[in-house]
């Protein structure tokens, strides 16, 4: 992927996709940008082996 920032993948399996299943990946550049990333929601639940890992540190203007 060549765009830094937040993309969701969404199944094309009708009973997946109708009860939310999606998956959110962030695609990071190495100078940290609102710009092209927001910050991740605080209600954002994790799954699978990022269930444990903390979240990233907020962006911030500066």
């Amino acid at each position: 992927m060549d765009n830094a920032g937040m993309w969701n993948l969404r199944s094309n399996i009708w009973e997946r996709n109708f009860l939310g299943q999606q998956l959110y990946l962030s695609v990071r550049l190495h100078k940290r940008s609102l710009r092209d990333e927001y910050n991740m929601p605080d209600n954002a639940l994790l799954c699978g082996i990022v269930a444990n890992m903390s979240k990233p540190t907020p962006y911030s203007l500066q």
